[in-house]
């Protein structure tokens, strides 16, 4: 450091350097040429909602949102009835005020028994997330999940 009274002073200044993320970084991929559907997402966290809906309309697909089972169902009753069913349905196995998505799925079934349903869920030691099949539900999303896996998870039930 220098300086004098009345003069300009100078001073070093140490930055950490960082590695840039050049072309060959990897970068999310988004859209894939798949067919497009109308995905309905159920989860009791808004942010989490919030973040899905965002991802899901990245990858190309029509989204709406509920906070519970109860919800979800009549959504999905509703979209059923006006002929513009969803393709996939994705559902919180946990709630905390409301229906979840274990019960939620019985209750989808009896509407639609074809219902492609993806469990998500933060808790891997659950039954419904180790057997999910078994429990109606076509595929399994970990939460936190990436773009990349919600893309292939919609992808393989729109297939």
């Amino acid at each position: 450091m220098s300086s004098e009274q009345g003069k300009d002073g100078s001073f070093p200044v140490y930055l950490h350097s960082c590695e840039a993320a050049g072309p060959e970084a990897e970068q999310p991929r988004t859209m894939r040429g798949g067919r497009r559907g109308r995905v309905l997402v159920m989860d009791d966290e808004t942010m989490i909602r919030h973040v899905a809906k965002e991802m899901i309309e990245m990858l190309g697909h029509q989204v709406e949102c509920t906070e519970n089972g109860a919800d979800a169902v009549e959504k999905f009753r509703q979209a059923k009835t006006a002929g513009r069913p969803f393709d996939v349905v994705i559902l919180d196995l946990t709630v905390k005020a409301g229906m979840g998505g274990e019960q939620a799925i019985r209750i989808l079934r009896e509407i639609d028994p074809e219902v492609k349903a993806i469990v998500s869920s933060g808790y891997s030691d659950n039954a419904v997330v180790s057997d999910h099949k078994t429990y109606g539900f076509a595929a399994f999303l970990n939460k936190p999940y990436t773009i990349d896996a919600l893309r292939d998870c919609i992808d393989s039930l729109l297939a």
